[in-house]
């Protein structure tokens, strides 16, 4: 069900973190996905993507507290 939401075509349903960078709010980038990048290191789980979106979600928190 919520499957079919995320990847119907048309759907307006994105995820709450967009729609806070949207909106220039705070995001719990470090929590979502620097806690799946650390677990993955901890395995031994090469995370490239993960990695990628990470630093780009520091880059936005950053930017974001210094305006």
């Amino acid at each position: 069900m919520v499957r079919n939401v995320a990847t119907e075509t048309g759907s307006n349903a994105t995820a709450s973190m967009f729609r806070d960078i949207q909106g220039g709010g705070m995001i719990e980038g470090e929590h979502i996905v620097g806690d799946l990048v650390r677990r993955a290191r901890s395995l031994g789980v090469a995370t490239p993507l993960l990695r990628v979106a990470n630093v780009h979600l520091q880059a936005y928190e950053a930017e974001r507290k210094k305006g």
